[in-house]
């Protein structure tokens, strides 16, 4: 029997809708409280913390720069005690948020980059990890927002962004600090 492609899509979107209304799977502690969620069978866990928008004035800034003891001191400072890690679920597993993995990775990338000036000329398999991973989060979650053009071949192409409409990450280092019970 020959299917047209309307036909096919017909036959299809039933198992899309059950698809999307599939429940996620939500996992909870001894306590009680939900943990994280596995949105679809296979898929890396989420932590099922609610966030809520907050508005960010996106501009550069003198801090967080390449290399001293300052910009040391403010990197190592993104990341809350205990590194990021939380345990959950039933099993008490060991969790790092890809947020604290992703800072932890800049921070990795900016050193060996300034190793670099230093006449160090290896880049470590670590740094490596840490380029890939953050390609991959950046391909992710793809973000959408446009971006006016002011200079296509200049060293800064794009107009800085101004403010944008974020996910409030300050909830992030509250929830692990009540969490984990690291202050």
């Amino acid at each position: 029997m020959m299917h047209t492609s309307s036909t096919r899509i017909l036959m299809i979107l039933p198992c899309i809708w059950l698809a999307l209304l599939a429940p996620a799977t939500s996992i909870s502690d001894t306590t009680g409280r939900s943990t994280f969620i596995i949105p679809v069978d296979g898929a890396s866990p989420t932590w099922a913390l609610p966030m809520k928008e907050v508005l960010m004035d996106v501009q550069n800034t003198n801090n967080y720069q390449l290399k001293g003891s300052e910009a040391d001191a403010q990197w190592d400072a993104l990341i809350p005690p205990g590194g990021g890690l939380v345990r959950m679920g039933p099993e008490n597993e060991l969790f790092m948020l890809s947020m604290y993995h992703q800072l932890k990775c800049l921070d990795i990338i900016r050193r060996d980059y300034v190793d670099g000036w230093m006449g160090k000329n290896d880049t470590s398999p670590v740094t490596r990890h840490c380029l890939n991973y953050i390609r991959q989060m950046i391909l992710c979650r793809g973000d959408r927002r446009l971006e006016c053009v002011v200079d296509p071949d200049g060293a800064h192409a794009v107009e800085i962004r101004g403010t944008q409409t974020c996910r409030d990450w300050t909830q992030v280092y509250d929830g692990v600090r009540e969490y984990t019970g690291f202050v």
